[in-house]
């Protein structure tokens, strides 16, 4: 009996646990990708999948702004 009850408290703190983490990971998720579409569901693990790959084109695109914004900035100063 008393292990049936302790295994009720370490489900319960892993539930609280993975709600913490669902939590998170929302806002990681769409800081790297936004819903454009919220009825459209997206299986957690694919989205987290995909994740890297997005921030890598997240980070590339933003890298290439900055560098042509500093080519810019060069080019009006030293013409």
């Amino acid at each position: 009996m008393q292990s049936l009850q302790r295994d009720q408290l370490v489900i319960a703190r892993l539930e609280v646990e993975l709600e913490d983490l669902h939590r998170a990971d929302g806002y990681v998720m769409d800081m790297v990708q936004p819903k454009t579409d919220p009825t459209a569901l997206m299986p957690l693990l694919d989205c987290l999948k995909s994740a890297p790959g997005r921030l890598k084109e997240l980070l590339k695109d933003t890298a290439m702004e900055c560098i042509k914004n500093v080519l810019v900035v060069l080019k009006t100063h030293f013409p």
